[in-house]
């Protein structure tokens, strides 16, 4: 392992090129992006699935959220509230696909040269 380290620590490889517009922020930006997918689907899904759309002064209403799948439910005729892990775990990995599918759109028009900026 030693002798490698001189050809480990001297070379430089594609992906630590300065030319490369990802390089040090794959991470941040892929948790960022699952963050906001999630609420915004999750946001979305409470607006559109929730008796009154939204609006939370419905008597007997149902609150729901969460899509693909249901995270959390409250209300109703015979009131309940209920939450599902096992559901908020899929919807999350459901997010996290989604942001990792953006990620790579946006890295792909970035090497494309999409958001250079001219005259600069």
């Amino acid at each position: 392992m030693i002798a490698f380290l001189p050809t480990m620590v001297g070379s430089k490889s594609k992906s630590h090129s300065p030319r490369n517009p990802m390089h040090g922020k794959t991470g941040p930006r892929i948790a960022v992006m699952i963050s906001i997918v999630f609420i915004v689907i999750n946001a979305i899904s409470f607006c559109v699935l929730s008796d009154g759309h939204g609006v939370t002064q419905v008597h007997d209403g149902i609150v729901r959220v969460g899509w693909p799948l249901l995270i959390f439910e409250e209300g109703g005729f015979i009131w309940r509230r209920e939450f599902y892990l096992t559901a908020a775990f899929v919807d999350l990995v459901f997010a996290a696909c989604i942001a990792v599918i953006f990620h790579l759109g946006w890295a792909f028009l970035a090497r494309a040269g999409w958001f250079r900026r001219e005259g600069v």
